[in-house]
């Protein structure tokens, strides 16, 4: 086989990876490995390969058998390391990224996933002593001042945080984390305007990434701002469907903005029992059991003619453990709305 040879098949390897075709990919790099076992590519993407097709073993072997042939090259050393961190055996992984960094002081890897390592293993002031360093000799690199960015905010260091983010936009501007992070900061601090402000650069700056929205949603939910939040969260689902906040967050970001409806409609309707029973039903599919129970208590002030006062506050009571109360109202309403059959049903489903 000629060097041509190896080099068409190794670059239809990365092909296929590009793909995500692991399967097929794990196969070419075997003949790889065949036919030309003097190339680190064929043991590193093999074992890449194993990794994303949830062979960890097979993939740790492929890593290992190129460390032993292939001294020299930096990636074998790194794909393990990134594995082993895959597999949260972080001392492991720790004790390999300081032989990286010993062997291999000019890759980044060594200092931000050994600091990353560290951080997970409880040891904060090793890790930001690494990213530090790696931030000293790697200035070109983002990975190391991202992580220390996030280490600080693990440690609730918002101020030093943010003062770093901003560094981070200043240096990588293309980076979304800058913007992101930066912004979770700010709301932190308390600064919402600030924090929106970030979100929107970035939603505007790196249309790709889900979680300037994501972020920027939490921001307007926190602040109860539930109309601009449900919009945002509706935008989410039709940008980026794969991901779970537009659907959970969407549906209590409608079914907030559902209550302040209601709300409106209770004080403009005062003598119209549909938007407080409304509201109660969405009270209780929120699971907010207490202000369920305030608020059946109302109905059934308000409207006593209506059995639905009386049931759901009994369930609204039974969720809360307080089932004297709750047997109490079904009974009511058993008495009074002898014909509505979820009165026994309720009563039933209580007792038993």
């Amino acid at each position: 086989m000629s060097e041509s040879d190896g080099h068409d098949l190794i670059e239809k390897g990365f092909l296929l990876m590009e793909e995500v075709r692991w399967q097929e990919a794990s196969e070419l790099w075997r003949s790889v490995r065949i036919k030309f076992p003097e190339r680190a590519e064929g043991y590193i993407q093999g074992g890449v390969a194993y990794r994303e097709l949830g062979c960890i073993d097979e993939a740790l072997l492929l890593f290992n058998e190129s460390i032993k042939q292939h001294p020299h090259s930096p990636g074998n050393i790194i794909q393990k390391g990134l594995t082993l961190m895959q597999e949260k055996q972080w001392k492991t992984a720790s004790d390999l990224w300081g032989s990286v960094r010993i062997k291999f002081p000019d890759r980044a890897e060594g200092y931000i996933q050994g600091g990353v390592a560290y951080r997970e293993l409880g040891c904060i002031d090793e890790a930001l002593y690494l990213f530090n360093e790696s931030i000293k000799q790697h200035p070109h690199s983002p990975g190391n001042v991202i992580q220390k960015g996030l280490t600080l905010m693990q440690e609730k260091q918002w101020r030093k945080a943010n003062e770093l983010w901003g560094s981070v936009r200043t240096k990588f501007p293309e980076r979304a984390e800058g913007y992101i992070q930066g912004g979770v900061t700010y709301r932190e601090l308390g600064c919402i305007d600030e924090a929106l402000h970030l979100f929107n650069e970035s939603i505007k700056q790196h249309p790709n990434s889900p979680g300037n929205i994501i972020q920027k949603g939490f921001t307007l939910m926190q602040e109860k701002q539930w109309k601009k939040a449900s919009n945002l969260w509706d935008e989410l689902r039709n940008q980026f469907p794969e991901r779970a906040e537009g659907y959970t967050q969407g549906r209590i970001a409608h079914r907030e903005l559902g209550c302040v409806l209601f709300d409106e409609s209770i004080k403009k309707y005062p003598d119209n029992s549909t938007a407080i029973v409304q509201k109660g039903f969405a009270l209780m599919g929120a699971k907010k059991w207490k202000d369920a129970s305030e608020l059946w208590e109302e109905v059934r002030i308000k409207f006593p003619d209506l059995a639905v006062g009386c049931i759901q506050g009994g369930i609204a009571y039974r969720e809360r453990g307080r089932i004297d109360e709750a047997l109490f109202l079904f009974d009511e309403s058993i008495k009074k709305h002898p014909d509505n059959p979820n009165n026994l049903i309720q009563k039933g489903l209580t007792l038993y």
